[in-house]
């Protein structure tokens, strides 16, 4: 909400994040963006492994946003790991279509000009 304060002139907003925050506090910001007639673009980045959950055997899984650790038994947590992970991916979606906000979910494998570029090219195809 600060940023959308702070940015009085319509420009072109360009978000390159995970996104991993409060869902309505990630909406609710991108929205004022929009409220103030920015146009706006999120990047969604994800590693390939938040998306396909490979692992097999007791992994330790680490907080990358905190000191928390675990050791699981990734199969016992695979389907609800990715059913989770699923929602919240679509629920950034909705909550970026229903704000006419642009959305791209990001391989973190790749390098961003790459899906830049693609994003680019796509666009200029559109208009």
């Amino acid at each position: 909400h600060e940023a959308a304060e702070r940015t009085k002139r319509r420009g072109l907003i360009i978000v390159i994040s995970d996104l991993i925050d409060n869902e309505e506090s990630i909406a609710s910001g991108l929205g004022h963006f929009r409220h103030n007639n920015h146009e706006v673009i999120v990047f969604h980045t994800m590693d390939p492994a938040e998306l396909e959950f490979p692992y097999d055997r007791l992994t330790r899984f680490k907080d990358m946003e905190g000191a928390g650790r675990v050791v699981a038994n990734p199969k016992s947590l695979r389907r609800r790991y990715l059913s989770r992970i699923n929602q919240f991916t679509e629920q950034v979606k909705r909550d970026c279509f229903e704000r006419r906000i642009s959305y791209e979910l990001c391989d973190t494998s790749q390098p961003y000009d790459k899906f830049l570029a693609a994003y680019l090219d796509k666009r200029s195809r559109i208009f």
